[in-house]
C-alpha cells in the first residue's frame, strides 16, 4: 500500500468510528419542553411549606423546600456561557432578555430572603438566597466540574451538545 492510500484508509476509519460514538460531532436543538425538563428556576425556602418539595442542597447537609411551580420561563434567557471565577472555578453567566430582566427584577425584589433554586435534571445545583433585586445578568457559582457547567450552559442555550 502506498502512503497516500494508507492515509485515506486511516481517515475513513476515524470518520466511521466517530459516527458510532454517542455525542461525538453531533449537535441538535431540543424542544422548549425538553429544556424545561432539564433546567428550571424555582423559589425555595429553608422552612417547610405546604406542597413544596423537600430537597437537599448540593452540599447534602441542608434541606430546602422548593416551590413545585417554576418561577422563571426559559424563553426569557438570551444566552448563557461558561466563565471562570477569580479562583479559577467554572461558573455559568446568564444574560436575560428585556422581558426576562423585568421578570427577574420583580421576582427577586418581591422575594428577598428566599432562595432561587436552580434545578438541572430535577436536582438542585445551586440555591442562592435572594439579597435584593437582580437585573440583566446573573452568574451561577457552584461546585461544578467544567463538564457540568458546559451541560447546564448548553441546556440554557437550547442545544444538546453532551451525552445525557
Amino acid at each position: 500500500m502506498t502512503k497516500s492510500l494508507i492515509k485515506n484508509v486511516s481517515l475513513m476509519t476515524v470518520a466511521a468510528a466517530m459516527t458510532f460514538l454517542p455525542g461525538v460531532g453531533k449537535s441538535h436543538t431540543v424542544s422548549a419542553q425538553e429544556i424545561q425538563n432539564r433546567v428550571s428556576f424555582q423559589l425555595a425556602v429553608d422552612t417547610e411549606e405546604p406542597n413544596w418539595k423537600a430537597t437537599l442542597l448540593p452540599d447534602g447537609k441542608q434541606t430546602i423546600y422548593v416551590d413545585p411551580e417554576p418561577s422563571f420561563d426559559m424563553q426569557q434567557i438570551a444566552k448563557a456561557a461558561v466563565i471562570s471565577t477569580d479562583e479559577g472555578r467554572p461558573a455559568i453567566s446568564i444574560e436575560f432578555t428585556e422581558t426576562g430582566s423585568e421578570r427577574l427584577e420583580k421576582l427577586t425584589s418581591e422575594n428577598t430572603g428566599k432562595r432561587l433554586a436552580i434545578l438541572f435534571n430535577g436536582k438542585v445545583i445551586q440555591a442562592p438566597k435572594i439579597a435584593g433585586a437582580m437585573g440583566k445578568r446573573a452568574v451561577i457559582h457552584g461546585n461544578f466540574t467544567i463538564q457540568q457547567a458546559v451541560q447546564v450552559t448548553h441546556a440554557l442555550n437550547g442545544t444538546d451538545r453532551f451525552m445525557p
